[in-house]
């Protein structure tokens, strides 16, 4: 990716919390590299399952399961 491009709708990720409460949010995120999508930690903070949409509401619409995640408070981020 060239660093002038700017924001690549393709990249951009609907992200879907299901809490271990039960509730359930919504979230943004960006695809950085293959298999890495960055997101906000408040948006993944007490998640129990975190799915991962890209083009969202279009017909070539995916949706994947997170395997992981790892938050850091400090910059308030969390890569998936």
């Amino acid at each position: 990716m060239v660093a002038d491009q700017g924001l690549v709708p393709e990249r951009v990720a609907k992200i879907i919390v299901t809490t271990n409460g039960g509730s359930r949010r919504r979230g943004s995120g960006y695809l950085v590299a293959a298999g890495h999508v960055l997101t906000a930690a408040h948006v993944v903070e007490d998640a129990a399952k975190v799915e991962v949409r890209f083009q969202a509401e279009r017909p070539d619409e995916s949706t994947v399961t997170a395997l992981s995640s790892r938050s850091c408070r400090e910059v308030t981020s969390s890569a998936l």
